[in-house]
């Protein structure tokens, strides 16, 4: 199976304690990637220093694409092609660049922020 980068709502939701959620990441622990864009999101989003700990330990148990200029480039790319038309942030931009350049399924909560960028692999959370 491909590899599967998470968006940072993927991560959310399991902080939530959603069912769904958790059953995915047991399910395909061993295919998740995540991106340091995803885990910098996610962690910004810590109530406490305990939280913060238990969020960290989660994120740390997947690899994380560090990316790379070439990726970096590519997110210019396409954050100046789809900002105007679409609204595309920065962020999201990086996390798409990511997964074409890995050939990685871009799993998200959310795939209208991402269904319009070519040759990016994006499935929603109950697709997979």
């Amino acid at each position: 199976m491909k590899q599967l980068l998470v968006d940072t709502d993927i991560l959310i939701s399991f902080a939530n304690q959603d069912i769904k959620t958790s059953q995915f990441f047991d399910n395909h622990k061993d295919n998740i990637v995540l991106t340091y864009i995803t885990v910098g999101e996610f962690l910004q989003g810590a109530k406490n220093k305990d939280n913060m700990y238990n969020m960290r330990e989660f994120v740390d148990q997947f690899q994380t694409d560090l990316g790379s200029r070439d990726v970096n480039k590519m997110a210019i790319s396409i954050l100046s092609d789809y900002r105007l038309k679409h609204g595309l942030g920065f962020f999201d931009a990086l996390i798409a660049a990511t997964a074409i350049s890995n050939d990685s399924i871009l799993v998200t909560k959310n795939a209208k922020h991402f269904k319009f960028i070519p040759h990016l692999q994006v499935k929603r959370i109950e697709e997979i």
